[in-house]
């Protein structure tokens, strides 16, 4: 298995909320969780971070809908009021966001986990065509050592992205 490290990813973006003076971090599925492992990589990271990086006071939980719908997210918004969002899809967050009069960075940072994230988004980005390359080299791999069907030992590859500063994030503190 070679994918991005999707631990990682939301592990990364927590950081750059904190680097950029962000405290009530917040989660929304704003699209449906099609691949659960993926979805709760997402929120053991950003629970993680929130232990860690964030006082108690500060910690609000994900937007419980999954995914979110408009009348859950604003019910949700509205009661925890956070002042950034970590968004499986950015777009129909800023459509939400926008019904209120807000709009990042103006109002709240925006981080979009989307692999085609909304222009200008802030989040790590993924070079696919590396991990196609390197999960090619991997059954490459396996074919010279004449190896086929599912190992003994599953393991996985995970690649890290790069950050990308976008313009949906304030300046850093």
């Amino acid at each position: 298995h070679v994918t991005e490290n999707h631990f990682d990813t939301v592990w990364q973006d927590m950081q750059q909320c904190h680097d950029h003076g962000y405290r009530r971090v917040g989660l929304v599925y704003s699209e449906a969780n099609d691949s659960p492992s993926v979805g709760e990589r997402w929120l053991g990271a950003f629970l993680g971070q929130q232990h860690l990086l964030f006082a108690a006071r500060d910690r609000i939980p994900p937007c419980p809908q999954i995914p979110a719908d408009e009348e859950s997210f604003l019910a949700w918004f509205r009661r925890h009021r956070p002042d950034a969002l970590i968004c499986t899809h950015a777009r129909p967050v800023q459509r939400w966001l926008a019904k209120l009069g807000l709009s990042s960075p103006r109002d709240l940072g925006l981080i979009d986990l989307d692999s085609h994230p909304a222009p200008g988004c802030a989040g790590l980005r993924y070079d696919f065509t590396d991990i196609g390359a390197l999960g090619v080299e991997t059954l490459v791999g396996l074919l010279h050592r004449n190896e086929s069907g599912l190992p003994s030992s599953q393991h996985e590859i995970l690649l890290k992205g790069t950050w990308h500063e976008g313009r949906t994030l304030r300046p850093r503190a």
